[in-house]
Parts: C-alpha cells; sequence; structure tokens
C-alpha cells in the first residue's frame, strides 16, 4: 500500500468548508476507520472543528487561515485492526 498524493483544497480565508482526506489506499480490504486522533494544519493558522468518519474519509470543518499560505493538513486515525494511519492533505487559502 503507498499514500497517494496530497490533494489540494484551495479556499477564500473567509469561507467555512468541509473537506476530507481519503484513506481508502492505506486500508486493508477487511480493514475500516475507527475514530479520528487528530486533525492539524501545519503552519498553525486554520481553524479545525468537526472531525467525522464517513467511510474511508476522515471529514473535517476548515475556517480561517491566511490568505496566500499553503497549508499541510494531518489527519490521523486508527483503524478497527488497531493500525494508526496518517491522511494528508494541502489546503490553499486565496484572497
Amino acid at each position: 500500500m503507498s499514500a497517494p498524493p496530497p490533494e489540494t483544497l484551495i479556499k477564500r480565508d473567509g469561507e467555512s468548508r468541509l473537506y476530507a482526506i481519503d484513506f481508502a489506499n492505506l486500508l486493508t480490504t477487511s480493514e475500516s476507520l475507527d475514530s479520528v486522533t487528530s486533525v492539524t494544519p501545519s503552519p498553525a493558522g486554520p481553524t479545525i472543528a468537526d472531525e467525522a468518519i464517513s467511510g474511508t474519509e476522515v471529514q473535517f470543518r476548515v475556517t480561517g487561515g491566511t490568505a496566500e499560505t499553503v497549508y499541510r493538513i494531518s489527519a490521523i486515525a486508527v483503524t478497527d485492526d488497531g493500525n494508526t494511519l496518517e491522511g494528508i492533505g494541502d489546503l490553499e487559502v486565496v484572497a
């Protein structure tokens, strides 16, 4: 299993958007996501809220962030097999 390249979400600095990171390529055939440990941006800036599992995705709401900045979003989830997986995505904030 290899991690897919990060997807990029583009949002305006004043928007509040639902964003998802898909873990499908990281899960085995019989494995499913069980819980979300954390979702964090780097560098700090955007606010992350409402983390939830939907199928093979970790979904969360993103607000704020500084215009003309790209943030790396890291989502950590635990599977029903006890594995801890990290999915990543990029968030580009525009004016």
